[in-house]
């Protein structure tokens, strides 16, 4: 997947996984009313590009739909990257 994100010619592209755990423990009057569990999994992508950094995660862990996630972001960051080149074209 890292080779995906690469693919945009860009300078540095990363991918990181996420496992967050959260309890909360509520108390009415000192005594315990509620425990709250949170679970929160993803793998988010991001890459570099000059002064550029673009950004997508997901929370679905499948190799299928990761790969497709990192497509899709660097199919959109060649697009981006080729509307500024006609933007800077020079005309003489």
């Amino acid at each position: 997947m890292l080779n995906i994100l690469l693919s945009t010619g860009a300078d540095f592209a990363e991918i990181y996984y996420e496992d967050v755990k959260n309890k909360i423990y509520d108390f009415n009057t000192s005594k315990l009313d509620a425990i709250n569990t949170n679970n929160r999994k993803g793998i988010g992508f991001r890459i570099f590009d000059n002064e550029d950094y673009y950004y997508a995660s997901s929370n679905i862990l499948s190799f299928d739909n990761l790969k497709e996630t990192a497509k899709r972001l660097s199919e959109k960051i060649k697009r981006k990257s080729n509307l500024k080149k006609k933007e800077t074209k020079h005309i003489f």
